[in-house]
Parts: C-alpha cells; sequence; structure tokens
C-alpha cells in the first residue's frame, strides 16, 4: 500500500502545480515559477499532511465496495479544505488580522484539486497493478 501512495503522492505533486499553473499564467516563465512555487509549498504539505490522511482512509475503507469508494474523495476533498481554514484561522488569530486573500483562494484551489487527484491517481494505481505482490517482493 505504501508504494501505490507514495507513487500517486508524487504524481500529483508534479500534475497539480503544472495544472494550476496552466491555467493561472501567460507566458512560459511565469508558468515555470508559478509551478515551482507550488511545487515547493504544496509537495511538503500533500506528503505531511495528506500521506498519513490517505493511508488512514485506506484502511477505514478497506471493505467497502467500488461505488462507495467514490464517496471517499469527498472525505479527501472535506480533509484538503479543512487545512486551508486551520492555515487561515491561524494566521488571522496568532499573527495579523488579514482578510480571504489570492493567497488563501490558491491555498483553497491547491489543497481541493490535490485532494481529488491523489484520489483519482490511487484509485488508477490500485486497479492496473498487484500491489500487494509488488511490496512484499521488495
Amino acid at each position: 500500500m505504501i508504494i501505490r501512495k507514495l507513487l500517486a503522492f508524487f504524481l500529483a505533486c508534479i500534475l497539480v502545480p503544472a495544472i494550476i499553473a496552466l491555467f493561472s499564467v501567460g507566458s512560459a516563465l511565469e508558468f515555470l515559477g508559478t509551478f515551482w512555487l507550488i511545487f515547493f509549498y504544496g509537495m511538503p504539505l500533500m506528503l505531511l499532511y495528506g500521506l498519513p490522511i490517505s493511508c488512514l482512509s485506506d484502511k477505514v475503507t478497506s471493505n467497502f465496495s467500488a461505488p462507495a469508494r467514490a464517496l471517499v474523495a469527498f472525505g479527501y476533498m472535506f480533509f484538503g479544505v479543512i487545512l486551508v481554514f486551520l492555515l487561515h484561522l491561524f494566521n488571522i488569530g496568532f499573527f495579523k488580522n488579514e482578510p480571504w486573500n489570492d493567497l488563501s483562494q490558491l491555498f483553497l484551489i491547491f489543497s481541493t484539486v490535490g485532494a481529488v487527484f491523489v484520489w483519482g491517481i490511487d484509485e488508477i494505481l490500485r486497479k492496473v497493478a498487484d500491489w500487494e505482490r509488488i511490496q512484499s517482493g521488495m
């Protein structure tokens, strides 16, 4: 399971910044700057916060049928959105009284899109290979 999860998070850490940067900038130089900014800020959050949540979700939903597993995507989105609101409340409560700004919206978009991508990639990887056999062979 852990190899599949790490592969899903690695692919999502590449795809999500690329897609967000593709839709938010005009020139190639702006694309690269936006991509690397989102990549370097998002990757640690996805791995340190998202990977444990994803593993916990896998343990809880291991006996669910395929249609019920589709509902798990909402759980991924919920935890992605909760992180943004917690970070925003932390910023307002302890540092300064800053309103919801463009950076907050970018984090909200990144976390929601990232959560859906991780779930989708993980579900695709679950179907294409026998991960238990792959992991036991290592």
